[in-house]
């Protein structure tokens, strides 16, 4: 089921129907974390995620490690704060 906030991002061409598709297979905080990245525009932190959507930091932990492992985000470990963005292959697709 596609959101209508995924149809808006298609309407304004900021999110490609492939997007979209990949977007139906992951968890639903794979997608509240996605859907948030694509909205900002710009890379996170991590404390800000966790606080925005209210997700526990275990569970924020395991589910950047499976997008990142998915190659749809990219994690910056170097700085005492992580910060997160989308990919370039996600972007691309």
């Amino acid at each position: 089921v596609i959101s209508l906030y995924c149809l808006k991002l298609i309407k304004n061409k900021t999110i490609s129907p492939r997007q979209i598709q990949l977007l139906q297979t992951l968890t639903e905080n794979e997608n509240n974390i996605v859907t948030l990245l694509l909205d900002s525009r710009k890379e996170l932190r991590r404390s800000f995620i966790e606080k925005k959507l209210e997700i526990a930091k275990s569970s924020l932990a395991a589910t950047l490690n499976n997008l990142e492992r998915k190659k749809i985000v990219e994690i910056d470990k170097t700085l005492t704060s992580h910060r997160i963005k989308l990919s370039d292959w996600f972007l691309k697709i």
